[in-house]
């Protein structure tokens, strides 16, 4: 197999053509006329190479949003607690902050259940900046409803730190406590609590 180019600037295979496909449909055509009559702009079927200067990304492709990319117009509810099909689990019950680390200023809502930290899109506190945190659960903040009461549970044999102490199985958490994963601090602020709660309607 040879691939030849022709004068017209064409590349095929000369064992299964013996002429330029591209052209031969031309070849008893005037080359300067389309159909309709039309004059055919000179180089216009041509494959060219960009300049240096037209390689442009703006040529290629746009920045979008992670919203926009995300976007499924089909789907416009919310998601609920996957271990209950109760009505009132995607209530927020509390929030984490981040006072610390690359995603500092940001918060997090908190839902009834488990509530998975890591750096994957997937989990409810992404911290997608850290890469001392795991990317599917380092820990999670869990909302237990019967007892009204949150606790941090660390998972995957994570370091996790509660108030600068590391936490080895589940401990209860209280307003004003600080979560440490990473490189990341995490201040925990409770909607849920002693006299508040998402009453059954």
């Amino acid at each position: 197999m040879a691939v030849v180019r022709c004068p017209n600037g064409h590349y095929y295979d000369d064992q299964k053509f013996s002429r330029c496909p591209h052209c031969g449909i031309f070849a008893n055509m005037d080359l300067n006329q389309m159909k309709g009559g039309s004059k055919r702009k000179e180089n216009d079927e041509k494959t060219v190479a960009l300049s240096s200067s037209e390689r442009s990304v703006e040529n290629f492709c746009r920045t979008i949003s992670l919203e926009e990319a995300m976007a499924d117009p089909a789907d416009d509810q919310k998601t609920v607690g996957y271990y209950s099909d109760s009505h009132g689990n995607d209530f927020v019950t509390g929030w984490v902050v981040c006072v610390k680390g690359q995603e500092r200023g940001r918060d997090y809502r908190l839902y009834h259940g488990f509530n998975q930290v890591g750096r994957s899109l997937g989990m409810a506190v992404c911290l997608s900046a850290d890469p001392g945190v795991s990317r599917e659960n380092h820990c999670a903040v869990v909302y237990e409803a019967r007892e009204n009461q949150f606790y941090l549970v660390p998972e995957g044999g994570n370091s996790v730190l509660l108030n600068g102490k590391v936490v080895s199985g589940p401990e209860t958490l209280r307003t004003g406590d600080r979560i440490g994963v990473g490189a990341s601090e995490l201040e925990f602020v409770a909607f849920c609590r002693e006299g508040r709660v998402w009453e059954d309607e």
